[in-house]
C-alpha cells in the first residue's frame, strides 16, 4: 500500500499563502513606494540642512548618519518595491486567474476536509464486533 505523501503544510495551506501574497502586494507595494519617496525628501532635507545651516562638528556628524540611516532605509523600501512590482502586475492583468485560483482553494479544502473526516460504519458486524469490543 502506498504511503501518503509527506508535507510539511497542507495543499490548500500552500495555495491560500500564495493567494494572501497576492492580495496584500499592492497595498504593500503602495505603502513601499511611497516610503521610498518619502525617504528621497528626506535626504534632500538632510543634505540642504548640511549644506545651508551652520552646525557644530556633532551635529554635522549626527546629520551625515542620519543621511546615512536615511540611504539604508530607502534601499530597503525600494527592494521591496523591485520585488512586489512583478506580483502587482500580474495581478492587473489576470484576475480571472486569480478568481480561478481562490475556486481551486475551496475545492483542494473540500476535499482535505473529506479526507479528514472519513470513517466507516460497518453494514454486516455490530459496531462492537467489529470495534473488538
Amino acid at each position: 500500500m502506498p504511503k501518503k505523501t509527506e508535507t510539511k503544510k497542507k495543499r490548500s495551506e500552500i495555495i491560500s499563502d500564495f493567494l494572501d501574497l497576492m492580495r496584500e502586494c499592492t497595498a504593500k507595494y503602495e505603502f513601499n513606494f511611497d516610503e521610498v519617496h518619502r525617504q528621497e525628501l528626506l535626504g534632500t532635507d538632510l543634505t540642504h540642512k548640511l549644506e545651508l545651516q551652520d552646525l557644530s562638528y556633532h551635529e554635522f556628524a549626527q546629520t551625515a548618519k542620519q543621511i546615512k540611516q536615511c540611504q539604508k532605509d530607502r534601499r530597503v523600501y525600494k527592494d521591496e518595491v523591485e520585488e512586489l512590482e512583478p506580483l502587482k502586475n500580474w495581478m492587473a492583468n489576470n484576475q480571472s486567474s486569480f478568481n480561478s485560483i481562490n475556486k481551486l482553494l475551496g475545492e483542494v479544502r473540500k476535499a482535505e476536509d473529506k479526507h479528514e473526516e472519513r470513517g466507516y460504519m460497518p453494514r454486516v458486524m455490530t459496531y462492537d464486533e467489529w470495534s473488538g469490543k
